[in-house]
């Protein structure tokens, strides 16, 4: 096929042409954003710097950095407060004090100085490029720059941040903070509110929709929802970190270089490390709106909180991307509820079950050996009833009670299931009724 030969899209030979173009230059961009990948990483991997949004306190000087002095010393001041005072919000109220500014050096802010906020705070502890390493993923190596911070005192910081992110809720100096609050909303409109209860001195934190707790009784006051709060911002966080790198090497910006792709993917690497940590804030801070309805939530990112957050030009950011749809189930299992987000079950063993099905498996070892279905009920003080109905969880096929204790069986199959539908014998005809669930 020639550059300049026109060819008629209406036929259907036509259409075949121009579908085997098109796969064709979806090929070749994906090739050549691999070869990109791979050098980059053989790069960083000898400890260079590639690019990208370069940290507070460096300059670039070819293909590593120099210390800013002056911004170096506003760096060792950060990590001097976190390590007097042990909290981002203490690090912020003091370098606020202090007259310490962050200086943009990206996009349109480029030069201006401006307070720290807890998401820069955070990402300047965590930076790896200030103990004289460079990060690729999740791989940290051995830069060939000039270390701001002592390696050994770099460590020890994480470990600070990991043990503060740790602590358990309830202790006087953990304030907790509802994340999707404001943000998040249902299928009428209604505003899903922060909410919590306490059980045995533990606090649970949920999101409800409004109507609940007003309590209003009319046409739209008619179902709502109380969603477990911590599960749902992990998830939104996954999603949003989740969508933003399926779109990066394709659509994302407008005119991408791969500058701004290195740049921009290790920062989503640190959002997701920062999310498997239990920290959310930075990433959530993007989402504008989350609205859910049955079966889907839609999710509305902020350009402007984006393009700062990833210090990269609005004016290169595709919005089209900042809104999208995903996934979304919400199930009950016994006094359970579990949250399935972009078909990824937020999932724990049912410990009911497991636990029921090791007693069948102990009934049934003591029937073999002779015992009566009174004696053995006797002996651990329950009915005869109610071990008939435990004992049948004995038979249930291994690869399901592997899938039981992993916990990646249906949400319906439950103790109280079982008992109202026992399982037939037959391994087969169990595997098929569990599929159906």
């Amino acid at each position: 096929v020639s550059v300049t030969q026109s060819f008629n899209t209406a036929t259907s030979m036509g259409r075949l042409t121009l579908n085997v173009l098109l796969s064709f230059a979806q090929f070749e961009r994906e090739v050549t954003a691999e070869r990109i990948r791979d050098k980059i990483a053989a790069s960083k991997k000898k400890g260079l710097w590639m690019g990208g949004n370069v940290p507070l306190g460096y300059e670039p000087d070819g293909r590593t950095l120099k210390i800013n002095q002056k911004e170096a010393a506003t760096i060792k001041t950060i990590y001097e407060l976190y390590e007097s005072h042990g909290t981002l919000d203490a690090v912020i109220n003091h370098a606020d004090q202090q007259g310490l500014q962050s200086i943009a050096k990206h996009g349109s802010n480029r030069g201006k100085a401006s307070s720290f906020k807890q998401g820069q705070v955070h990402y300047i502890l965590t930076n790896p490029v200030y103990a004289g390493k460079i990060r690729h993923k999740d791989k940290i190596h051995e830069g060939q720059h000039e270390a701001i911070i002592d390696p050994d005192r770099w460590q020890a910081i994480q470990s600070q941040l990991t043990a503060g992110a740790a602590k358990q809720r309830g202790t006087k100096s953990t304030k907790t903070i509802s994340l999707l609050s404001g943000k998040l909303f249902d299928e009428t409109g209604d505003h899903l509110t922060p909410s919590h209860a306490n059980k045995q001195g533990k606090r649970y934190r949920y999101y409800v929709s409004n109507r609940l707790i007003a309590k209003r009784q009319t046409s739209k006051a008619k179902g709502g929802w109380r969603l477990p709060a911590k599960v749902l911002e992990q998830q939104i966080a996954t999603s949003i970190v989740e969508n933003l790198e399926a779109h990066l090497a394709t659509d994302l910006f407008i005119r991408p270089d791969a500058d701004l792709i290195e740049g921009t993917q290790q920062k989503l690497t640190e959002l997701g490390a920062s999310i498997k940590s239990g920290q959310f804030a930075t990433t959530l801070s993007i989402l504008k709106q989350a609205t859910i309805t049955v079966g889907t939530i839609s999710l509305q990112l902020d350009a402007d909180t984006f393009a700062d957050l990833f210090e990269v030009p609005i004016d290169q950011l595709n919005q089209a991307v900042c809104t999208f749809d995903t996934a979304f189930q919400f199930r009950k299992r016994g006094s359970e509820t579990k949250l399935v987000i972009g078909n990824k079950m937020v999932n724990e063993p049912d410990q009911t079950l497991i636990d029921n099905i090791a007693r069948a498996h102990h009934y049934y070892e003591a029937i073999k050996a002779g015992q009566t279905f009174e004696q053995v009920a006797s002996s651990n003080n329950i009915t005869k009833r109610r071990l008939l109905q435990i004992i049948d969880l004995a038979f249930i096929a291994p690869d399901i009670v592997k899938f039981i204790m992993m916990g990646d069986q249906p949400a319906s199959l439950t103790s109280k299931w079982l008992e109202k539908n026992p399982l037939p014998s037959n391994w087969q005809t169990q595997r098929e009724i569990v599929a159906r669930l």
